[in-house]
């Protein structure tokens, strides 16, 4: 990215009848603490190097799209959404951006389905404290709690503990893969380990 000189837009004029839409699990913005490289490129193994050559390639694209086009884009919500994917359709294509918790919670109501007796069951596949920046656990967490309903996240692994899960709005907790790292293994096992430990935790609530 950082030899990029200019950017282009003149054959984009085709395009000027299509529409686009996004729907984005993430609000960051593209560069800083909260952007794209510092917050989720740890987690797809990009090394300290790494993540600080992509965050140089992101803000050398903002300073590109403000000499030629006259835009501050670095710190617009959502443009940090999968590398920096969701600022090049939502700038250069005009995409509409959509919330993907809010997206399809509407399309499928979900705010009509639950009560206070509901039990909500939930899925990540790494609780952090990234889930609750605008992806769909942070929606179910909003939903469960304005009816009053039971949440339970099941996910692969967890860097918050049932205590902080709790204050977080998060009621029970089962963590499938917490120690092992080998991911051929984690996906080997991955529906036998799903079924056993789902089985456990209800099977221990009939015992109660």
């Amino acid at each position: 990215f950082e030899d990029i000189e200019r950017i282009d837009i003149g054959n984009l004029d085709k395009l000027k009848g299509c529409r686009f839409n996004i729907i984005c699990d993430v609000t960051n913005p593209l560069v800083g603490p909260n952007g794209t490289s510092y917050t989720y490129a740890k987690q797809k193994g990009a090394s300290l190097e790494e993540i600080e050559i992509l965050e140089k390639g992101a803000t050398h694209i903002a300073e590109i799209i403000y000499k030629e086009f006259g835009d501050d884009i670095e710190n617009r919500p959502y443009y940090g959404c999968s590398g920096g994917i969701a600022m090049a359709l939502s700038y250069f294509l005009n995409a509409d951006i959509f919330l993907g918790s809010e997206y399809f919670s509407s399309l499928h109501k979900l705010d009509d389905l639950l009560d206070e007796n509901s039990l909500v069951v939930t899925g990540e596949g790494k609780l952090d404290k990234t889930s609750f920046q605008g992806k769909v656990v942070s929606k179910i967490v909003d939903l469960a709690k304005r009816v009053g309903a039971k949440l339970l996240a099941i996910v692969g692994k967890s860097d918050l503990d049932k205590a902080q899960c709790l204050s977080k709005g998060i009621n029970d907790l089962i963590v499938l893969n917490q120690d092992e790292e080998d991911f051929e293994v984690i996906k080997g096992n991955a529906q036998k380990t799903l079924y056993d430990k789902t089985l456990e935790y209800f099977s221990s609530l009939e015992n109660k």
